[in-house]
């Protein structure tokens, strides 16, 4: 696959933006793929992003395209917003994400879908383009996957498969996809491509589980994943970030490095 996978700053969470892109240089060397011309910063990492992380991040690494994510630490703290939260404190969470992306030059930021019990799929769709109309940057929708309380919504094929016609900016996990053909018994290969392929779609997440959980493995073979040639139909402007924790790979690093020096 020629397509750049990005990276996340998910893949090693806990540290600061500049271990993570110290240690990806070197993951780099082993993930075939891997294109650090983009980071998408992601609530695993340490610290806050405030103006002065801004600064310091484009001047530091300026051939670097910085991004937000879901829910990452600002001054206003890390309360969660979904694309169906209509109250106060949304609006000025998304102000403070709209500011910062802008000035981190980015041009979109994804949110999780939110919960069934706050709102129905059609409202939450009217409530992202309130969003879009409001807000300079494209705010796209992520959608969810399967558990035993249905508590999130875009959680089935039924509710993806409204994607195609909803006419919202949306990000797709197929991690996530992976949990609702486990859970409805069934891998919708067809759909994966339409939701890839639509001009609607914006960012494409990509790791790895056993379809019973979001456990962010590593990808061992990407061509083994069952929606790995859906990639190829995707719109040419999605983005596609990798989202696998290989923390077990830092601590394998530093434990050969140890022993070489002894």
């Amino acid at each position: 696959m020629t397509t750049p996978i990005y990276p996340t700053s998910a893949m090693f969470p806990g540290l600061t933006l500049s271990s993570c892109i110290e240690v990806l240089h070197l993951l780099r060397k082993e993930y075939r793929g891997l294109n650090l011309d983009r980071l998408q910063i992601c609530p695993q990492s340490f610290g806050t992003i405030d103006d002065n992380t801004v600064q310091f991040l484009r001047s530091t690494y300026p051939n670097i395209q910085f991004q937000l994510h879901s829910n990452v630490r600002t001054t206003l703290g890390k309360e969660p917003v979904h694309a169906n939260h209509r109250h106060p404190e949304a609006y000025a969470y998304l102000e403070e994400f709209d500011r910062l992306t802008e000035a981190l030059g980015a041009t979109v930021y994804s949110i999780h879908a939110g919960l069934r019990c706050q709102s129905t799929l059609e409202e939450m769709y009217e409530n992202l383009k309130e969003f879009n109309r409001r807000f300079a940057i494209t705010i796209a929708v992520e959608g969810m996957y399967p558990d035993r309380k249905n508590q999130y919504l875009l959680n089935s094929w039924q509710e993806y498969e409204s994607l195609l016609s909803a006419k919202v900016p949306y990000a797709i996990d197929l991690s996530h996809l992976n949990i609702v053909s486990t859970y409805e018994h069934h891998q919708d290969l067809p759909l994966t491509k339409s939701l890839l392929s639509n001009p609607w779609c914006m960012e494409i997440h990509i790791s790895s589980n056993s379809g019973k959980a979001d456990s962010h493995l590593p990808i061992q073979q990407i061509e083994e994943e069952w929606w790995y040639s859906a990639l190829s139909h995707k719109n040419p402007h999605a983005l596609i970030f990798a989202e696998e924790n290989h923390t077990a790979w830092l601590r394998a690093a530093h434990s050969n490095s140890h022993h070489a020096k002894r």
